[in-house]
This record gives C-alpha cells, sequence and structure tokens, in this order.
C-alpha cells in the first residue's frame, strides 16, 4: 500500500475550513476523504507552528535549534571516528552537503 502524500496548499484550505468557517473536522474529513484523526492533526501543527507547518514527510520539526544540534552530534560522530584520512575527508564533505542541503530545505532563514 503506497501512502498518500498531501500538498501544503491542500492542508492549509482543509485547515482554513475549521478555523475559519468553524465546520467540524468530521465533515471536512469526509468530504476530503480524509481520516478525521490526520485533519485534527493537520489543525494542530498549523495551530503551533503557523506558516511553517507542514515541511514535508510526515515529521514536523517541533524545535529548529534542537533539531540543528542534534544533526550537528551525528557529524562530529563521524569526524571523531575515521578509518583513514581520504575516507574521513570523503566522510566530512559528504556530511556537511547533507547538513547543508537539510538545513537550506527545512530551515531557509536560520543563519
Amino acid at each position: 500500500m503506497v501512502r498518500k502524500k498531501y500538498h501544503k496548499a491542500f492542508k492549509i484550505a482543509a485547515v482554513m475550513q475549521i478555523m475559519d468557517e468553524g465546520k467540524k473536522v468530521s465533515h471536512v474529513a469526509k468530504a476530503l476523504g480524509i481520516l478525521p484523526t490526520m485533519l485534527s492533526r493537520w489543525v494542530y501543527e498549523y495551530q503551533t507552528h503557523g506558516d511553517e507547518a507542514f515541511t514535508g514527510n510526515g515529521k514536523p520539526i517541533a524545535n529548529k535549534e534542537l533539531e540543528i544540534k542534534r544533526l550537528q552530534k551525528r557529524l562530529a560522530f563521524f569526524l571523531v571516528k575515521p578509518s583513514s584520512p581520504a575516507s574521513s575527508i570523503y566522510t566530512l564533505k559528504t556530511l556537511w552537503s547533507i547538513t547543508n542541503i537539510f538545513t537550506s530545505k527545512y530551515f531557509p532563514n536560520h543563519t
């Protein structure tokens, strides 16, 4: 079974039906063909994170600074245990690139 993905605009439109128009979660979910629990989670995420909600992959990032620190610790782990100088340089470049891509995707305004 393939997991269905919904665009950010779709999620926001569904949430606005509840928040702005005062419709019930169950009625909106049924009309859209989604589970009420999923829609309730979208409402919570939008209320909590505002325009930064729905970053993708079904996992909201609750604390940006905490996530950056977690990734920095993972990066440091790979730097401490090099198997050879060449592989450690390759690993460093690869992880640095992944970290920059992740940071720019999920934290575009982070300095």
